[in-house]
């Protein structure tokens, strides 16, 4: 099944093949030619970056991702007091709100699979 991203790829790699074809015509002892070889080899580098980017989901050269690193900026919401204790605004008599620990557990995984947006 091919997605958006695989025709997306495709297409840079048709593209990139072209920039390749182009810069093989140019003379490379022409100072202009020279020149628009410079700009046409930096474009052939700029796609295949683009390419190995969307090919594989990762920043090329990253050896360690986001995803290695945020392992340890993980939020454990178990251990935080996220929900108030409101009972004064809607009560009179300072009933305490408690929850039991299966509907904090749910709560806790509720939040996790939450984007921080």
């Amino acid at each position: 099944m091919s997605g958006w991203a695989d025709e997306l790829i495709q297409e840079y790699i048709v593209g990139q093949l072209e920039l390749t074809k182009h810069a093989e015509r140019l003379d490379k002892k022409n100072p202009y030619d020279k020149n628009d070889l410079t700009q046409i080899n930096s474009m052939i580098d700029s796609m295949a970056y683009s390419i190995d980017w969307m090919a594989t989901g990762r920043q090329p050269g990253s050896y360690r991702g986001a995803e290695k690193r945020a392992i340890y900026q993980k939020q454990y919401i178990s251990s935080m007091d996220v929900i108030p204790d409101i009972t004064e605004q809607l009560e009179e008599d300072h009933k305490h709100l408690f929850i039991s620990k299966e509907e904090r557990m749910i709560l806790a995984d509720i939040f996790a699979s939450m984007s921080h947006r």
